[in-house]
């Protein structure tokens, strides 16, 4: 199924999100002095924002639009699967809209899962609340939209190729660009994010 790889995508990135985030507490908690961190963490404890999961939200919700619009225009049996731009396998369009619609519920549960298992962890480790905390949560949040992307796309092809007989980009195509994109983005801000840290330690010195 054209979920499979995504999700495993989101997944990934989600364990490597928790282990940064992870490194991001510990070396927090060492550059903070130990006397003002509990007092720090008890009233200045970062609350949840919608931010940290806006942008997995919003592809969600497009791709709900999506699967409205394009209900009427599908027919009983659609294709799913192609070979060379040409259908091999069918689906019924409800189940066929249910893959497409229950992966990005999956994945946007999946952000919010990421943002709150981070909330804990900094409690747990009686981080103080800050600039760094919030961009970390934002950032690791929202990740999980690029393979939600990858999803939409293709969903939409299925639908327009059903309702019009016509396919955009392949999706290896679209994905390879979404992630590179994606990648270099996710690479700066984590650059950016740790030099914050680093430098903060060092200025505490």
């Amino acid at each position: 199924m054209m979920t499979v790889i995504p999700i495993l995508a989101a997944i990934i990135a989600a364990g490597m999100g928790m282990v940064i985030a992870l490194w991001f507490l510990r070396q927090r908690r060492h550059q903070t002095p130990p006397c003002r961190t509990a007092n720090y963490a008890m009233n200045q404890m970062l609350p949840f924002r919608w931010k940290y999961a806006a942008l997995p939200v919003a592809v969600l919700v497009i791709s709900l639009l999506l699967a409205i619009v394009f209900y009427s225009r599908l027919p009983e049996e659609a294709a799913y699967h192609f070979t060379d731009g040409t259908p091999d396998r069918w689906l019924d369009r409800e189940a066929l809209i249910a893959w497409g619609i229950l992966p990005q519920f999956f994945l946007t549960l999946l952000s919010f899962g990421i943002v709150w298992f981070t909330l804990r962890i900094s409690s747990r480790f009686r981080q103080p609340a800050g600039e760094w905390l919030g961009s970390l949560l934002t950032l690791m949040g929202n990740m999980v939209a690029l393979p939600q992307i990858v999803l939409s796309f293709a969903m939409l092809d299925i639908f327009s190729y059903n309702a019009y007989g016509k396919h955009f980009m392949p999706l290896w195509l679209f994905a390879l660009i979404v992630m590179a994109l994606g990648g270099v983005i996710l690479g700066i801000l984590f650059t950016i994010a740790i030099r914050r840290v680093l430098a903060t330690g060092k200025g505490k010195t």
